[in-house]
């Protein structure tokens, strides 16, 4: 149990340490707010944002939430060597 604590706990660390991270759901809140805008808040393709703006928080964070520390750890053994 500590050790899944203390992982996750340097998940979070590593998350709100790095700038790179925090800009993906800023991101995304803002390209669903730029296709509202452009749709003039039309009801039915305002929930086609909405969706779009899940959508791409939930793919984009996934694919560097997981992959972003990795190649940040592989990027320190290469400067190490």
């Amino acid at each position: 149990m500590n050790k899944i604590k203390a992982m996750t706990l340097l998940k979070v660390k590593n998350l709100l340490s790095s700038s790179n991270l925090l800009i993906i759901p800023i991101f995304s809140l803002l390209v669903t707010i730029g296709i509202d805008y452009i749709t003039d808040g039309n009801s039915s393709l305002h929930f086609l944002a909405l969706s779009y703006g899940v959508s791409f928080n939930t793919i984009l964070g996934g694919i560097l939430y997981g992959a972003y520390p990795m190649a940040e750890d592989k990027e320190k053994i290469c400067y190490v060597r």
